[in-house]
């Protein structure tokens, strides 16, 4: 399903089908396993990924018998990495790398993708009166969501205009969630950004949806700040 501004009335009924599958919600955590590729190998995780929504996006990674190794948190104007191996932290604000992706980086756009939703760039979420709108103003990437044939949205790819930047969010085995579906695999694929190509699949993923939970991102005074370059550098030589 491309968006394009220009859909026949069966698709608008697609796009109302798809719009029944991401209900309303207020939080949300998963256990996953992940595996991300890069030109340096293979890395195998434990996460928790966990979502307040519109609020925070935070991420804890466990690579050895559950002891937290690593912490992304995501807010609405900032970015923040604690790498308690390194002892190393970062924090730094989002609007930096707006113009670096080839999408909208803002915290609803990426707990959509988290999420298995679609998602218009400044709209925190759809109802029907978008199943026909153009991102064409928009010039600096384009978005595609494509749908299986239950209405469930099974990728979404965001391209820049220059066609050098791309990011792909697959999603697969979905699982009945009550009222709705939702993936329990996830794999993320992206190329031309900060000239390093990265696969990371999620895995085993087992959501709760709408509980209280902790989401704390205190950083010891021990710790040294280094920029988010610097950090992704030292992983993804």
């Amino acid at each position: 399903m491309k968006i394009s501004g220009e859909q026949s009335e069966s698709e608008k009924r697609v796009f109302a089908d798809c719009l029944k599958n991401s209900p309303d919600y207020t939080s949300y955590s998963a256990k996953t396993s992940f595996v991300i590729t890069t030109s340096a190998g293979n890395l195998k995780s434990k996460a928790t990924v966990r979502i307040i929504k519109d609020k925070i996006l935070q991420i804890s990674v466990q690579p050895f018998l559950g002891i937290e190794m690593f912490r992304v948190r995501l807010t609405n104007d900032s970015v923040w990495i604690l790498d308690k191996m390194g002892k190393r932290y970062v924090a730094e604000s989002i609007a930096a790398y707006k113009s670096k992706l080839p999408v909208d980086l803002s915290l609803s756009t990426i707990q959509a993708l988290f999420l298995g939703r679609p998602f218009l760039p400044g709209k925190d979420r759809l109802d029907i009166s978008d199943w026909s709108f153009s991102i064409k103003d928009l010039s600096r990437f384009s978005c595609l969501f494509e749908l299986d044939e239950l209405a469930r949205l099974r990728e979404t790819r965001a391209l820049d205009i220059s066609g050098q930047m791309q990011i792909t969010w697959s999603y697969s085995k979905f699982t009945n969630q009550g009222e709705f579906w939702f993936p329990s695999e996830m794999e993320v694929r992206t190329s031309g950004i900060g000239n390093k190509n990265l696969t990371l699949k999620m895995e085993n993923i087992s959501p709760e949806w709408n509980k209280t939970f902790n989401v704390d991102f205190s950083v010891s005074s021990q710790y040294r700040k280094v920029s988010i370059r610097d950090l992704l550098n030292m992983f993804l030589k």
